[in-house]
């Protein structure tokens, strides 16, 4: 499985000190794994037979258990401030692949098996390369995903998992799951999806939206209109009679700026409406309009203001 050969030259860049940072986190786990014991002390015994760099004093049978420990200070020093992950290469036929989005990007990610998944911001998923062969499978572990799943020939089923504990089995379908806090939410676009919980099972049908609430181990499902639920990825805001001052702290979140509503009860205004979060002077305008207001910007602040 491991070739000797790149083993052996991993073992000699480290001793040479000329490993890469890669090569470093490489070099930890497979030492920990013991996989790297013989070659490790061939690779000794060749320093000592041509560049005599250990003194005639040093039993090698003392000298291996000293490099040894070393090995393992230097590699756990460097794991401290090391934050990156595992190399996918030879060494890491089964290693996690983890993808993850900043506060302001939405990515796709194409699977092994051609399915896609869509990460909304502030949110990650974590996988296998190689699935085994009786299921593929998926951790949500933080945020807001959208599932495109591709059908296989033999119906491998697909598993998603959430932080909170819900598990997700489906064949072919697209869904959406977002998983905060202790509530984690799946809405059913096409196809069928099973929810598994310690305690039960739920099914849902296309434009049902299940709420888990961990806490209770319970999961409720209703049918709902997927422009709420799917807003994020048609890249729009969906709002439904709600109050300036909670569509303010949706929108300050996702455009990073401020916004104030000095006079008193503006804040309690409610809107319904929906519109594309490309443009956020547009979306303000949207908002301002409808409810009979004005916005004055200073730098990153906005204030909604009643007309005199």
């Amino acid at each position: 499985m491991k070739n000797e050969e790149h083993l052996k030259k991993l073992v000699k860049r480290y001793l040479n000190n000329q490993a890469t940072a890669d090569e470093l986190e490489v070099f930890v786990h497979l030492h920990k794994l013991g996989a790297l014991d013989q070659i490790l002390n061939e690779c000794l015994d060749e320093q000592i037979l041509y560049n005599e760099v250990i003194p005639k004093r040093w039993p090698l049978k003392r000298l291996i258990p000293v490099a040894a420990t070393v090995t393992l200070l230097l590699m756990s020093t460097f794991l401290l401030y090391s934050n990156r992950n595992y190399l996918k290469d030879l060494f890491y036929p089964d290693a996690l692949t983890i993808v993850e989005t900043g506060s302001k990007e939405i990515k796709n990610v194409r699977l092994a098996d051609g399915s896609i998944v869509t990460l909304n911001r502030n949110s990650a998923i974590s996988f296998r390369e190689e699935w085994s062969n009786t299921a593929r499978e998926v951790s949500l572990t933080k945020g807001e995903a959208y599932f495109k799943i591709k059908k296989t020939a033999d119906c491998q089923p697909f598993l998603v998992r959430t932080e909170h504990g819900l598990e997700i089995n489906v064949l072919g379908t697209e869904f959406n799951v977002s998983d905060n806090n202790n509530a984690t939410l799946v809405y059913l676009e096409n196809g069928k999806v099973m929810l598994n919980t310690k305690n039960g099972q739920a099914m849902l049908s296309p434009g049902e939206l299940a709420s888990y609430n961990q806490a209770h181990n319970s999961i409720n499902v209703q049918r709902v209109e997927s422009d709420r639920s799917l807003a994020w990825k048609n890249n729009l805001f969906v709002f439904e009679d709600e109050t300036l001052r909670d569509i303010s702290l949706e929108l300050e979140e996702y455009y990073g700026v401020k916004i104030e509503l000095p006079i008193k009860g503006i804040d309690q205004l409610r809107f319904t409406g929906k519109v594309s979060r490309s443009n956020m002077n547009t979306v303000m305008s949207v908002i301002a309009e409808t409810l009979n207001l004005k916005i004055k910007q200073n730098g990153q602040a906005l204030t909604f203001y009643t007309l005199k």
